[in-house]
């Protein structure tokens, strides 16, 4: 699953070192999004990822994430 904390590749270099992440998935590739992330380690390093997310960005990512899926929907309703 590509992790999208490196999908600029900006954000890949810089984190991890990795040269067009982007270009590495495949077009099929399954997505999870997570709501339950808690900083460790050295996130404390990095302010973008030293704090959980709030529910709306949860909610917004959903939504994203949705009608990306289902382009053809238009506005994403988070109902199958």
């Amino acid at each position: 699953m590509p992790d999208f904390n490196f999908w600029k590749p900006d954000s890949a270099a810089r984190f991890c070192g990795a040269l067009n992440y982007r270009q590495r998935d495949p077009p099929d590739t399954f997505v999870n999004i997570a709501e339950q992330y808690h900083p460790c380690g050295l996130a404390h390093e990095f302010p973008q990822f030293d704090r959980q997310i709030t529910a709306d960005e949860y909610g917004q990512a959903l939504a994203l994430a949705d009608k990306v899926a289902h382009p053809q929907d238009g506005l994403a309703t988070g109902e199958d």
